[in-house]
């Protein structure tokens, strides 16, 4: 890279507010090298639908960077399954754009629902870490929400189906009051 090219990135990610002495700072200045002006854009549109401010986006990226390297797309299907079936609030995953890295399929959609379903069944309480529950190991995962609880109807259907709650007959309005995050 051109010398005054870097330096142009230095001053942006210093104007975005990621102090130059932490380790976040070398992998803002990768993603904004990597990152085309209408692909950046193009991210924060999507953010942007899901009513993060400039602030939201800005707070995100300064958490984990990477976060404006993902495709719009995984943006609005992740986002979508954490607001609309999870009930999460848009803006809480602004302040953990960690929990966008995981795979919808195989970690984020059979996790949350075994706990919304055993939350909804009355064996757990609502967990208020989304993060935690996603950064387990699989193990730990089997061991404290699968194998405790193997007896459960359904539970194994929603975790290896990857089934919706709707469809072990849970009522729509019973699954709404509960929030992962």
């Amino acid at each position: 890279m051109r010398s005054d090219k870097l330096v142009k990135l230095l001053d942006k990610v210093t104007e975005l507010g990621i102090d130059i002495s932490k380790s976040i700072f070398i992998q803002a200045v990768k993603v904004l090298y990597s990152t085309s002006e209408s692909s950046w854009e193009a991210r924060k549109k999507a953010y942007h639908k899901w009513g993060w401010s400039e602030s939201d986006i800005l707070m995100a990226f300064s958490l984990h960077p990477v976060c404006m390297n993902l495709s719009e797309k995984k943006i609005m299907s992740e986002m979508d399954f954490f607001v609309n079936e999870m009930n999460c609030e848009a803006k809480a995953i602004a302040r953990h754009p960690t929990v966008l890295f995981y795979s919808l399929e195989k970690r984020i959609m059979p996790r949350c629902r075994v706990v919304k379903l055993l939350t909804v069944k009355g064996l757990i309480k609502p967990l208020r870490n989304l993060v935690s529950l996603l950064r387990m190991t699989d193990k730990t995962f089997l061991e404290k929400f699968i194998t405790k609880y193997e007896n459960v109807p359904g539970l194994l259907d929603v975790y290896r189906r990857n089934l919706n709650l709707r469809d072990l007959g849970f009522d729509s309005r019973e699954l709404a009051k509960i929030k992962l995050l």
